[in-house]
Parts: C-alpha cells; structure tokens; sequence
C-alpha cells in the first residue's frame, strides 16, 4: 500500500483508506474505551505514508489525553488547521485495537469509525496500520462480528496494512 501524505491531513487518512482499502464502520469496536493507549504515544510525531515518495511531505500528528481512556489525535499539514479526530482503545486477545473516527464527520458520515494498530518500533518510531477492509469483507458491522473478526485474524498480516511511519518530534 502506498499511501502519499500530501494535501490536507484528513486527505491523508482518505487516501491511506482508498489505497489500502481501509475498512469504515458505522459502529465503533466497543462503545466505549476498554484500556488506555500506550502513555508513549502522548505528543506530536511527524509522519510519512508507509511507502513514501520523494515529494511527499511529512505532517504533525499529535496525540493528547482528553479524558479517561480517549485521547485527541490531530493530523496537521503545515500551514494548514489541523484535521481532528477522537481515539480509544478496544482490547482484542490482549492487544489494543484503537477505534478512530474525524470529529467532524462523526456527525454526518455513517461510516464514520476506521481502526488502528500501532507498534513503537523503537522508542521514538511509531507505526501506525489501519485496519484492511478486505479482512472484514462480507462481516456484518455490528461490534459482536467486527470482533470475532478481529480475533480470529489476531496477529495475521492480512488484519492491518501499513499506513505510516512517525519520528517523535522534539519541541522547542
């Protein structure tokens, strides 16, 4: 999957979606937060799609604890307003699967919630993947069979395709 970080940052998130095939559900994993993200995620990344081209530009993503268990992730293109989106963290077969959805568009897209794996690949490296919606092709979107979806693919390739790869930005 190659997917550009170019445009404004909620293109970023469309286009990784377009290009994976992204899976969008109307409904969240779990309706509410079952853990916390990792605490080392919290601050500001700059990131590039998982097969950048030598063009692409980097943007801000910046995470931030809003209140117990939901966290704020801003994706901001330089110069530009941020995109802002809500993330929790749902718990399958003991791995955080964190449900994502645009703040904005929560209110009048249907298929508002995309999910998301991530690994810190070194301390200061992060991986973010999104899940593939050819794993959950022909799954109904309720949350009893994204789940059994999500387990039954646990630790599978086919479960996440790659979406970016962030550096910790150190601040001034």
């Amino acid at each position: 999957m190659a997917a550009t970080v170019k445009g404004s940052a909620r293109l970023v998130l469309l286009a990784a979606a377009a290009t994976a095939g992204c899976y969008e559900s109307p409904v969240p994993l779990d309706p509410a937060p079952q853990a916390d993200i990792d605490p080392r995620l919290v601050g500001s990344w700059r990131c590039l799609g998982a097969e950048p081209n030598a063009g692409d530009e980097a943007i801000t993503i910046t995470i931030a604890r809003i209140r117990d268990r939901v966290y704020e992730a801003d994706f901001i293109e330089d110069g530009k307003e941020p995109d802002r989106y809500e993330a929790y963290a749902s718990l399958v077969k003991g791995k955080p699967v964190v449900n994502v959805r645009e703040l904005k568009a929560s209110q009048g897209n249907s298929k508002a919630w995309v999910f998301a794996g991530y690994e810190l690949l070194h301390p200061n490296v992060l991986e973010i993947r999104i899940a593939d919606e050819d794993a959950f092709e022909g799954v109904e979107a309720t949350p009893a069979a994204m789940r059994k979806r999500f387990e039954s693919l646990a630790g599978s390739p086919r479960l996440f395709g790659g979406f970016c790869v962030c550096a910790r930005q150190k601040l001034p």
